[in-house]
């Protein structure tokens, strides 16, 4: 018999997370895709992917002491990374350094191209985001709740 009550209620609370869900205005969702133009699209594949070659090139000059830290699960990330960087030749500094200045200057040039609508469509769409994510967690607090009540 519990078990019936709990299939029930099981039930009809996705039932009416369902209703509500379906009573809430449909927000057209606002994809980076439908900001930017194909070329600033392109934009950030060149970058992502040059960010993606350097730390592949990076990760080929590390010692066998620098990739245990890497891998030392014992350490929190910050310390890892503190460790690493003691470790590091100058001429692997200079790598980074080079690095972070390239993927620099390709923000910037980025940047550069991005218009005030642009500007404004994503800030708009970061604050739905934002909105969205509260939403959703003020909805698993509740059920949480409900469940915590049976």
């Amino acid at each position: 018999m519990k078990k019936l009550n709990y299939t029930l209620l099981i039930l009809f609370s996705v039932l009416s997370m369902q209703v509500t869900l379906a009573q809430e205005e449909p927000t057209e969702q606002t994809t980076p895709e439908r900001i930017y133009t194909p070329e600033q699209i392109e934009m950030i594949k060149a970058q992502k992917a040059l960010a993606k070659q350097n730390k592949e090139a990076f990760r080929e000059t590390l010692t066998e002491e620098q990739l245990a830290i890497l891998s030392n699960e014992e350490l929190t990330r910050e310390a890892r990374r503190e460790a690493l960087m003691s470790t590091l030749s100058e001429a692997q500094q200079s790598l980074l350094e080079a690095n972070k200045a390239e993927i620099k200057d390709l923000r910037n040039a980025f940047r550069e191209t991005v218009t005030e609508e642009q500007r404004l469509a994503l800030k708009e769409r970061r604050q739905n985001l934002v909105e969205r994510r509260q939403n959703l967690r003020e909805r698993r607090q509740n059920l949480k709740r409900r469940k915590r009540r049976n």
